[in-house]
């Protein structure tokens, strides 16, 4: 069996690091930011960054949706 050291970072993380009022803000900013630094061997897939988009546009998923180009920037500094 093989394993491996990168860990596949849930859609709830990105979701609560990119909305400053979740209880979860901070740690979860501060997980992304380790793994775009490189400093935490983390990853996304297009499913992942797909269902990102689709949480933080939809008013019924989340209380302040954000609207699409600025959903794309969140997306794209991924």
């Amino acid at each position: 069996m093989t394993t491996s050291k990168i860990s596949l970072l849930d859609p709830n993380v990105l979701v609560y690091a990119s909305d400053e009022t979740s209880p979860f803000y901070q740690s979860s900013k501060m997980l992304r930011e380790k793994g775009l630094k490189g400093e935490i061997p983390l990853c996304v897939s297009p499913q992942i960054l797909t269902e990102f988009f689709a949480i933080i546009t939809d008013p019924k998923r989340v209380n302040n949706p954000r609207p699409r180009q600025e959903a794309l920037f969140f997306s794209s500094s991924i």
